[in-house]
């Protein structure tokens, strides 16, 4: 590839000229430049793509900074893009919506005069962000009340808990919640009143992009349970479909894998739908939407057990043999009807679709049993199979299943002891009392995660019956952090954990054991339920005729399957296809990060899997359908060698060929030529900025990197020459 970028095609005559007297009259440039973008759009070839990675507000405002200097290569006007259609997953859906339906964002962002003009709007947006963010009522500030544990050594940790204790009480621990109040206030700062209400059809795309097809892209999580406030069982909800030729309805295959939920808005065609890739798995020859897949209830119990969803296939077996479908005798599930149709069989807004194609945390709602159980066997596999140093890790294995909240509840019980465990517990506890609560109550950290439900009296969260709750002394004391609910089991686990692993015999027991006990007591507990966000959403609490939906990054992080397959429906298969492929990223070297786009191609990790099979690559929380599209093969070092690096940055391109083969999950068919231009920020800003002192720390170093995208004028030379090679 480096090669070829020596050997550079000449530009169209066009282009040259226009290049000329640009150079020849610069007191006209604004004219000149006008003009030259005007040839570059017409010169532009018609099957122009643009796929993007999530990556949280970083994605973003990434995005942001590509948009300008497409912009500069004439791909947005006033008037028009020379996109054909853009794709986008999780923080980049962010941008889309906003982008495709509000012409105050289009203006500002891809229209934006200069870079400083978008330095000066990504700080403007988070100045938003901010302000909602500290906007906290006097009962919040009571419950996260943790100035008496304060002190010289341990400040830092105090107040960032303390922040993350504001956002999770202020928008009731509800991802979409938060969404709605987050673009809410930036859309109507920068002038877009109503934006997040508004209906994400193809209606209402503003009129640049009125010929450009937008895709963003969700996924559903196989298996939804519906809590109950009585009994000692749950119901949960199988998405799957009839065995073909089969006289009995029960008879079907369950999803074992997070589904596609891509939601494509049609411009040409003036329509917009979800799309999930199981056609071929319900006889019909396009695509079917939500409301036509099958659901299979059953009655499951409160306790987590791996044992029931062994045959969804766990880590580490599922990693190298699995199904993307399991048979319902696995589950006794009852044929139940179909989907109820998602939002209300309206369409949704800007909103719902940014809330559902973001929700990252979202495997670890215990509402997604499935999803949760494969994520969590992870950390399973590191406590159950490694030697005793991995033991030491028990901690990080357990923060990296459950996400942000864990890490807090840990970081709580560890300045709580710090301050004076003996204050809060009953002394006359023995200490082997106190040992025997450690395995027992190791995860009631997350017990700060209350959520009052009053929507429905039938469907409730509680937690007021849960002995090992009320039983912990911690718990039991008059503290201001009991406010939040954070029980001390979680302190005496990790402890535990950390010093039996001296000890090879009783490290093996102790520590699987806590972490076990560490996975149902979460389970149990609704503290986690809306980091998934329910396909009814404001309308809750969800029902076993619906489902739940998370990040559309768990089925194809760069989104750019879905929009190939979408694509091709428009035009023949003798047409090359060109990706501008932006990869929004913190760091290159990951192998997660790699096999995002090895996973396009036949690769050391899918040898063996049919596209759209079932597939747990390098870094997956948990499994998905194959998302190999492409005939060629190509692993990492193949990749690394393609780099370019740009000059005074930290940013990287790469070209990348494939030829098309057939994978039904994304509608992607055989026979086409696809050119891409890799696009890698490598920007080390981390994805989660979340909570005042987040903010205020990476507010500039966002804007900086947007600006610095727009301002590189050799990136701007890579994209231009990329566009217009035959």
């Amino acid at each position: 590839m480096r090669g070829e970028r020596e050997e550079r095609e000449t530009l169209p005559p066009i282009i040259l000229i226009f290049s000329f007297l640009f150079s020849l009259f610069p007191h006209k440039a604004y004219l000149n430049l006008s003009l030259l973008r005007a040839a570059m759009a017409a010169s532009t070839s018609s099957n122009l793509l643009w796929a993007s990675t999530g990556g949280g507000w970083r994605a973003m405002f990434a995005d942001v900074g590509y948009a300008n200097l497409f912009q500069q290569a004439g791909l947005f006007t006033e008037d028009q893009s020379s996109f054909k259609s853009i794709s986008t997953v999780s923080g980049g859906s962010w941008f889309s919506t906003q982008l495709f339906y509000s012409a105050e964002f289009y203006n500002r962002t891809a229209l934006a005069p200069n870079p400083q003009a978008v330095n000066d709007f990504v700080v403007e947006w988070m100045n938003s962000y901010y302000r909602i963010s500290t906007d906290v009522s006097k009962e919040t500030i009571q419950k996260c009340n943790y100035t008496d544990l304060y002190n010289d050594d341990n400040g830092r940790m105090v107040e960032t808990i303390t922040e993350f204790c504001y956002l999770l009480e202020t928008f009731d621990y509800d991802w979409a919640t938060f969404m709605y109040a987050m673009l809410e206030a930036a859309s109507e700062d920068y002038g877009s009143q109503g934006f997040v209400d508004l209906s994400a059809s193809a209606d209402n795309i503003i009129s640049p992009l009125q010929s450009t097809d937008l895709e963003i892209l969700a996924a559903f999580t196989p298996v939804s349970r519906v809590r109950y406030s009585y009994g000692e069982e749950s119901t949960a909800a199988f998405l799957g479909s009839k065995i073909m030729g089969s006289k009995n309805s029960d008879n079907a295959k369950l999803w074992t894998v997070a589904l596609p939920a891509a939601w494509i808005v049609d411009t040409l065609a003036n329509t917009s739908k979800f799309f999930t890739g199981v056609s071929q798995f319900v006889g019909d020859e396009i695509d079917p939407s939500p409301d036509s897949i099958n659901l299979y209830t059953a009655s499951i119990s409160n306790d987590h057990s791996w044992e029931d969803w062994s045959s969804f296939y766990l880590y580490s077996n599922g990693t190298v043999a699995g199904n993307h479908y399991t048979n319902n005798s696995s589950t006794n599930a009852q044929f139940q009807g179909t989907l109820r149709p998602l939002f209300g069989g309206i369409t949704p807004t800007t909103l719902q679709v940014a809330a559902i194609s973001s929700a990252a945390a979202a495997s670890a709602s215990p509402l997604g049993p499935v999803s949760y159980t494969q994520n969590l066997s992870i950390g399973r596999y590191m406590v159950y199979v490694n030697t005793v140093w991995i033991l030491w890790r028990v901690l990080a294995g357990i923060a990296a299943g459950l996400g942000v909240g864990i890490v807090l509840g840990v970081a709580i019980s560890q300045l709580r002891y710090r301050y004076d465990l003996c204050k809060f517990c009953n002394t006359k506890k023995s200490a082997s009392n106190i040992d025997d609560l450690g395995a027992e109550d190791a995860a009631d950290n997350v017990d700060h995660k209350e959520q009052d439900d009053a929507n429905d009296h039938d469907v409730v969260h509680d937690n007021t019956n849960n002995d090992a709750y009320n039983n912990c002394c911690c718990c039991n004391c008059d503290h201001p952090a009991r406010n939040w609910g954070i029980g001390c089991g979680v302190f005496f686990g990790i402890i535990a954990g950390v010093v039996t692993a001296t000890f090879y015999g009783l490290g093996s027991i102790i520590v699987p054991s806590v972490y076990d006990d560490s996975v149902d007591q979460i389970y149990k507990n609704p503290h986690f339920d809306n980091f998934a966000v329910c396909s009814q959403w404001p309308n809750l609490p969800c029902t076993q005729e619906d489902a739940y939906l998370m990040d559309g990054w768990f089925v194809d992080n760069p989104a750019l399957p879905i929009n190939i397959g979408h694509i091709q429906d428009k035009i023949g298969l003798n047409e090359t296809i060109k990706v501008l492929l932006s990869n929004c990223n913190d760091v290159w070297d990951s192998e997660w990060n790699r096999a995002q786009y090895l996973a396009y191609f036949e690769t050391y990790f899918n040898k063996g899997i049919a596209p759209g099979d079932y597939s747990w690559g390098p870094g997956w929380f948990i499994p998905s359908r194959s998302q190999q599209i492409f005939s060629e093969y190509l692993d990492p070092a193949g990749l690394d060698a393609l780099l370019e690096p740009i000059a005074d940055s930290n940013m990287t391109t790469a070209l990348l060929q494939g030829t098309t083969i057939d994978n039904p999950s994304y509608n992607v068919r055989a026979g086409q030529r696809v050119e891409m231009l890799l696009l890698n920020a490598n920007a080390n800003i981390t994805t989660y900025v979340i909570g005042r002192t987040a903010i205020e720390t990476y507010t500039q170093p966002l804007a900086d990197m947007a600006s610095n995208i727009a301002a590189s004028d050799e990136l701007l030379e890579r994209v231009k020459e990329f566009v217009m090679r035959n």
